[in-house]
């Protein structure tokens, strides 16, 4: 498993949002987000969808399930 960024990580606890709303939560373009996203998933080559990269962090301690942001 390769290194997150920090700003990777932060864009890992929103994967439960829609994109516009991790964009504005973090001040981002929206396509600089769809970017950080698509390195998650390149990151994480067995998930096939963001709750299963979310998962796959949990289970690898790279976050903790309190760290999710879902609202």
């Amino acid at each position: 498993m390769s290194n997150l960024t920090e700003r990777e990580k932060e864009v890992l606890k929103m994967l439960c949002l829609p994109n516009k709303k991790i964009a504005r939560k973090m001040g981002l373009k929206l396509c600089t987000v769809k970017t950080y996203i698509v390195k998650l998933f390149n990151k994480f080559p067995f998930s096939t969808n963001r709750a299963g990269i979310v998962i796959e962090a949990v289970k690898q301690n790279i976050i903790k399930v309190e760290e999710i942001i879902t609202e």
